[in-house]
Protein backbone atom coordinates (compact mmCIF):
# COMPACT_ATOMS: atom_id res chain seq x y z
CA UNK A 1 0.00 0.00 0.00
CA UNK A 2 2.65 2.26 0.90
CA UNK A 3 4.30 1.58 -2.77
CA UNK A 4 1.41 2.42 -4.72
CA UNK A 5 0.88 5.57 -2.35
CA UNK A 6 4.32 6.81 -3.08
CA UNK A 7 4.04 6.05 -6.60
CA UNK A 8 0.61 7.87 -7.21
CA UNK A 9 2.77 10.94 -5.01
CA UNK A 10 5.55 10.92 -7.15
CA UNK A 11 3.40 11.00 -10.07
CA UNK A 12 0.63 13.93 -8.56
CA UNK A 13 3.79 16.13 -7.95
CA UNK A 14 5.73 15.81 -11.22
CA UNK A 15 2.53 16.61 -12.81
CA UNK A 16 1.86 19.76 -10.98
CA UNK A 17 5.14 20.59 -10.83
CA UNK A 18 4.74 20.61 -14.89
CA UNK A 19 1.74 22.53 -14.99
CA UNK A 20 3.09 25.20 -12.71
CA UNK A 21 3.26 28.30 -14.45
CA UNK A 22 6.53 30.69 -15.31
CA UNK A 23 6.91 34.23 -15.04
CA UNK A 24 8.50 35.81 -17.99
CA UNK A 25 8.45 38.36 -20.84
CA UNK A 26 10.05 40.42 -23.05
CA UNK A 27 10.65 44.21 -22.05
CA UNK A 28 11.41 46.96 -23.91
CA UNK A 29 14.13 48.91 -21.95
CA UNK A 30 17.94 47.60 -21.09
CA UNK A 31 18.39 45.35 -18.14
CA UNK A 32 19.80 47.20 -15.01
CA UNK A 33 22.44 44.75 -14.77
CA UNK A 34 25.19 42.36 -16.39
CA UNK A 35 23.36 39.12 -15.77
CA UNK A 36 20.20 37.54 -17.10
CA UNK A 37 17.34 36.70 -15.08
CA UNK A 38 15.84 32.73 -16.24
CA UNK A 39 12.65 31.78 -14.61
CA UNK A 40 13.00 29.04 -12.74
CA UNK A 41 16.88 28.18 -13.12
CA UNK A 42 17.18 28.24 -9.88
CA UNK A 43 13.67 28.12 -8.36
CA UNK A 44 11.77 25.50 -6.60
CA UNK A 45 10.08 24.16 -9.53
CA UNK A 46 14.03 22.61 -9.94
CA UNK A 47 13.76 20.72 -6.20
CA UNK A 48 9.85 19.98 -6.76
CA UNK A 49 11.28 17.97 -9.60
CA UNK A 50 14.02 16.03 -8.38
CA UNK A 51 11.93 15.34 -5.03
CA UNK A 52 8.71 14.34 -6.98
CA UNK A 53 11.62 11.71 -9.29
CA UNK A 54 12.96 10.42 -5.96
CA UNK A 55 9.87 9.76 -4.55
CA UNK A 56 8.10 7.90 -8.02
CA UNK A 57 11.22 5.79 -7.96
CA UNK A 58 11.36 5.19 -4.31
CA UNK A 59 7.41 3.63 -5.02
CA UNK A 60 8.38 1.67 -7.74
CA UNK A 61 11.53 0.12 -5.87
CA UNK A 62 9.03 -0.79 -2.90
CA UNK A 63 6.49 -2.27 -5.15
CA UNK A 64 8.95 -4.24 -6.87
CA UNK A 65 10.47 -5.25 -3.37
CA UNK A 66 7.39 -6.08 -2.10
CA UNK A 67 6.23 -8.06 -5.23
CA UNK A 68 9.25 -10.00 -5.00
CA UNK A 69 8.83 -11.05 -1.05
CA UNK A 70 5.15 -11.83 -2.53
CA UNK A 71 6.76 -14.15 -5.38
CA UNK A 72 9.06 -15.91 -3.03
CA UNK A 73 6.34 -16.88 -0.13
CA UNK A 74 4.19 -18.27 -2.75
CA UNK A 75 6.98 -20.24 -4.39
CA UNK A 76 8.09 -21.40 -0.67
CA UNK A 77 4.71 -22.60 0.24
CA UNK A 78 4.49 -24.72 -2.69
CA UNK A 79 7.52 -26.93 -2.27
Amino acid sequence: MAAVALTVGGIVTLLVVRNLSTDFGWVATAPLASTSYIPGAYGMTHVLNASGAVVLVLGLVLAGFMAGIRVGRRGRAEH
